[in-house]
Parts: structure tokens; C-alpha cells; sequence
């Protein structure tokens, strides 16, 4: 009996704390609303970004140094994260596995990102279907991952139910 109603008691302080997270979410979503730049980030994390609470953080996945670079100015303005508190994760075809090195240098070049903050990279070994003029314009893809933002993902998830509830905006 005792086990259950501390159970109960830290749903409960959970409950709470998801509740102000959200209306605080509400709050910054009717202040940001009317800035271009918010709201194209937040359609971009739509697209691109990670939505699932399974996941439990912020993490954001292109190709594309400048929208990745867009994103992390994003992260910056509206949720106050910098580079140096995220993670990168580097998805690799097998092909490249002699260029590993070369292609973390670009993307830390392209992106301010640490050495360090490359995590073990992810291989795809099936065969290719698509051919590149250049293989040396292949850089992979890149998701950047904000360590400890679990609550961050619950203001951005609130902040995609006001975008899908405002009346500019119909989604079906």
C-alpha cells in the first residue's frame, strides 16, 4: 500500500510538472508566433526532427549542412541549447568507411561541432540504388542530439499541437 501511493504521489508530481511545461509552451508559442524564423524551425523540426517521448530528447536529422546549421541558430534562439550541449551521430554507407574521418572533419567544420561530440557511427550496409557523379560530395547524414532535453521535446511537441490548432493553419 505504501509502494503504490508513493507511486501515485510521483505521477502525480510528474502530472504537474508536464502541465507547466506545457502551458508554458502555450505561452512562448503565442509570443514567438508572429517571427518567420520560429515558426519556419518549427516546421522544419516537424519534418525532421524527433517527436517521440520514447526517445526522451531533442535530436534534429539532415544531410544538408545549412539546414542543419539553420537549426542549431534555431535551438539557440528558442530554446537556448548551443552546440557544445549536443551530440552528433553520423549515419554511413559501408562504401565510405575509408572517408569516416574526412567526413566528421567536414561536418565539424561546417557546424562548429567538437570531436568529442561524435558518438560511435552507424553503418548501412545494403547495397546502393542510387549513384553519385562525385562520391566525394557524399557526406552522410548527421542527427544532432541535445543531451538532457526531455522537456525541451515536451514544449516542442506543445508547440506542434498550437501549430495544428491555429486557424492560418489546416491539417487534416
Amino acid at each position: 500500500a505504501a509502494r503504490a501511493k508513493g507511486v501515485e504521489t510521483l505521477r502525480k508530481i510528474y502530472h504537474g510538472r508536464h502541465e507547466q511545461i506545457n502551458q508554458e509552451a502555450r505561452r512562448l508559442f503565442r509570443q514567438y508566433y508572429s517571427s518567420p524564423f520560429f515558426m519556419f524551425g518549427l516546421a522544419l523540426y516537424w519534418a525532421e526532427g524527433t517527436k517521440s517521448l520514447h526517445n526522451s530528447r531533442v535530436s534534429f536529422t539532415n544531410t544538408d549542412a545549412c539546414m542543419l546549421r539553420l537549426m542549431l541558430q534555431w535551438f539557440r534562439a528558442f530554446l537556448g541549447y548551443d552546440v557544445g550541449s549536443m551530440s552528433a551521430h553520423l549515419l554511413l554507407h559501408i562504401g565510405h568507411a575509408s572517408r569516416e574521418q574526412e567526413i566528421r572533419t567536414y561536418w565539424q567544420q561546417e557546424l562548429g561541432i567538437l570531436a568529442s561530440a561524435f558518438r560511435k557511427t552507424w553503418w548501412v550496409r545494403v547495397p546502393w540504388k542510387r549513384e553519385y557523379e562525385n562520391d566525394m560530395t557524399y557526406h552522410g547524414v548527421l542527427t544532432l542530439r541535445v543531451r538532457q532535453s526531455k522537456n525541451s521535446l515536451r514544449m516542442i511537441r506543445t508547440w506542434l499541437d498550437c501549430l495544428r490548432e491555429s486557424p492560418q493553419v489546416v491539417v487534416t
